[in-house]
């Protein structure tokens, strides 16, 4: 479970990076490209026994990454911890459902098992589930939502747990953290070309396996590198890779993904360094965590919003974080600027939109909110912080729905 001070500063996490040589989502495509080429530079893929791969169960099943992601109760806490960013979100659609995005060990983030030239890494603690904090937030999301009619899920915390535990075979209490990182998807494609996502757990191999077959059906058995894989493939979507690392760290993901992931643990390729590291070491202690550069179209997505396309036009790398402290939760923003002026002019326009927001906002309920939040600026990067009582944000967020409080 994560500690916190109250005070924010660099992670105290070990998140140096690993050894390596060249590699990244583009040379992993190429190497699976023609596995009888020995110039592919890579280790060529393999069935086990090189033999044709052989399926460990007898029902197809569907994809249980994006292409076939189920969604259950654990939607629900995934949108809470958007709060702090899009980690978990990401991390459980990355994992389908399948693999809970729950635990009570908490853990660190794997960096050292990401492939380099990723577009964005998230990261999820397991602790985030017996957190009194989050737990409050929680409760007072899932009563505003229960007094809809057309609502059916979970009413409070505990059902939403007992849900998730009923949905799988496996200890949740197990689960300790995910790092997922992906690519931005090419063109207009609607799901991830390249994502994955780093499990640390007291799972086994065997532990996971049964489950993804008791909840999505068969898998084959093959090997890449010297590595077990097991491929779950999909009529429709996109094929889901699964290796273990050992001692319960297991990567899942697509098919390059899961492969460059591979080459970085047997040190064949570089793990994740750079400006994207940094942006996420940076980062103060907290549940949940993410880096991220801009896309190439960011400006354009950016232009619905006020003062977006200016935002994202000056604007390289963002990083997050949502964390609690005491019976606070907070959240904590880095914007790095293309340069000094771009991030001065990016505090500006935040500024400006605050402001304008906070005159807005006189004798609502939104005002406390807007006033609880900060902005500063050092050099190239502008930091938002926002920290407030949990029951007093549940509070205002029943005021504007309009809900009956919470007793």
């Amino acid at each position: 479970m994560v500690e916190d001070n109250g005070t924010s500063g660099v992670d105290g996490r070990s998140d140096d990076g690993g050894p390596g040589s060249e590699s990244g989502p583009g040379h992993g495509a190429d190497r699976l490209a023609d596995e009888n080429d020995p110039s592919g530079g890579g280790q060529p893929f393999q069935t086990a026994g090189n033999a044709e791969p052989s399926p460990r169960g007898n029902d197809g099943g569907g994809s249980w990454l994006p292409g076939g992601a189920r969604w259950t109760p654990l939607t629900i806490l995934a949108v809470l911890v958007l709060v702090g960013g899009v980690a978990a979100a990401g991390a459980f659609i990355a994992t389908g459902g399948d693999v809970p995005m729950l635990g009570a060990s908490g853990g660190s983030a794997s960096l050292d098992a990401v492939p380099e030239d990723v577009d964005i890494v998230m990261y999820a603690d397991g602790g985030i589930v017996d957190d009194d904090t989050t737990k409050t937030m929680v409760n007072g999301v899932l009563e505003m939502s229960s007094q809809d009619p057309s609502y059916s899920g979970p009413s409070n915390y505990d059902e939403l747990l007992s849900e998730a535990n009923s949905e799988t075979a496996l200890d949740v209490d197990a689960f300790d953290s995910a790092t997922m990182f992906a690519t931005y998807p090419e063109g207009s494609a609607a799901t991830a070309e390249y994502a994955g996502a780093v499990i640390e757990s007291d799972w086994t191999e065997d532990d996971l396996v049964n489950s993804i077959e008791e909840t999505g059906g068969s898998v084959q058995e093959q090997t890449y590198a010297g590595t077990t894989v097991y491929v779950q493939t999909s009529e429709f979507g996109t094929d889901t890779w699964l290796a273990p690392l050992g001692d319960g760290t297991f990567v899942v993901g697509t098919e390059v993904a899961v492969t460059d992931a591979i080459d970085v643990e047997n040190g064949d390729a570089n793990a994740l360094s750079g400006d994207l590291r940094s942006s996420f070491t940076d980062l103060r202690d907290g549940y949940v965590k993410f880096a991220a550069t801009l896309p190439e179209d960011a400006s354009g997505q950016a232009g619905s919003i006020p003062q977006g396309g200016r935002l994202a036009q000056n604007v390289r790398a963002a990083s997050g974080v949502y964390y609690t402290s005491g019976e606070d939760v907070g959240m904590e923003v880095h914007l790095t600027g293309t340069d000094q002026s771009s991030a001065e002019s990016v505090k500006e326009s935040i500024d400006g939109l605050l402001s304008f927001a906070a005159v807005g906002a006189q004798d609502s309920p939104t005002a406390d909110l807007i006033d609880a939040m900060e902005v500063s600026q050092d050099g190239q990067q502008v930091t938002i912080t926002f920290e407030y009582p949990a029951q007093k944000l549940v509070t205002v967020m029943e005021q504007l729905s309009g809900v009956e409080p919470t007793a």
